[in-house]
């Protein structure tokens, strides 16, 4: 897998540098003392990751938390150790502070937090294989669907093709007119505390998680060795060792929040859109 970055990995911001050298630092000798304590603070990497890295990175208004993702199919992701919300949109928790329940056109993307990714990445394949099964269903592809389904209508009434295929270039325009927005699956980053040492076996690992070509971790981040590797699908990736790591890890999950997101009203893509999605799912049976 071909990889872009390694040609500035000498070329360090002189103010920049020194700053992401401490937070790793600091991340590095929170996680030590993690380990160190009870058998029931040992399992707080995920909590410590949220708290030292990505609340203090990323500003408040958006939300670090855990829980399981559905969609408007009904599928469920299963425990997500941090789902990313975008802002000004919704999740739902049973309790204060308690796993939450998110709406895929929410989330921004996911994070599944390893100690050791060599002992763990079976478990990290699994629950991503779940996460991908998800669609997320924005407004645009609301009109995209409609505008299908008044040209088909057209096709099946030819004594009234005209009305409906002007409607169906109405939906195709209102689509048109919208940001192709984030894709349909949530991305996932793994982040390991321990990883591989050699390169090449990260590269390996990133390569072969894959379903019908498409991948199933979206990057992935180690704190030791530090490095980070992504894996897109048409095979090249971003790779970077040392702080840029950090850095090159924070510009992936902010160019997740900075797509443009344009959902449908919230009752309406969980009522009427669940809807048509069972009734779909029903004739596909049926036709089976």
């Amino acid at each position: 897998m071909k990889t872009r970055g390694e040609d500035t990995a000498k070329s360090y911001h002189k103010v920049l540098e020194p700053r992401l050298t401490g937070i790793y630092e600091a991340l590095l000798a929170n996680s030590g003392a993690s380990r160190t304590g009870s058998s029931s603070s040992k399992g707080s990497e995920r909590e410590l990751f949220v708290s030292r890295f990505l609340s203090q990175i990323f500003p408040p208004i958006y939300r670090f938390a855990s829980g399981d993702i559905t969609d408007i199919y009904e599928q469920i992701s299963g425990q997500i150790d941090i789902v990313a919300e975008h802002p000004l949109m919704c999740s739902f928790p049973t309790v204060e502070n308690s796993p939450r329940l998110f709406l895929a056109e929410s989330v921004a993307f996911a994070i599944e937090v390893k100690s050791s990714l060599g002992r763990q990445w079976t478990q990290v394949l699994r629950t991503a294989r779940k996460l991908k099964s998800l669609k997320r269903f924005y407004k645009r592809d609301g009109y995209l669907r409609d505008s299908k389904g008044f040209a088909r209508v057209a096709t099946e009434r030819p004594e009234q093709a005209a009305f409906y295929t002007e409607i169906s270039n109405t939906y195709a325009a209102k689509a048109r007119g919208l940001p192709p927005g984030p894709s349909p699956r949530i991305p996932l980053y793994v982040v390991g505390y321990e990883g591989w040492k050699d390169k090449d076996e990260l590269t390996k690992k990133l390569t072969k998680a894959q379903n019908k070509g498409l991948p199933l971790v979206d990057g992935v981040l180690q704190l030791k060795p530090l490095r980070f590797m992504t894996f897109e699908a048409e095979g090249c990736g971003q790779f970077a060792e040392g702080p840029l790591a950090l850095l090159t890890f924070i510009d992936a999950l902010e160019w997740h929040f900075n797509q443009n997101v344009v959902p449908n009203r919230l009752a309406w893509t969980y009522l009427v859109e669940t809807k048509h999605a069972r009734e779909e799912s029903e004739a596909d049976q049926l036709q089976e």
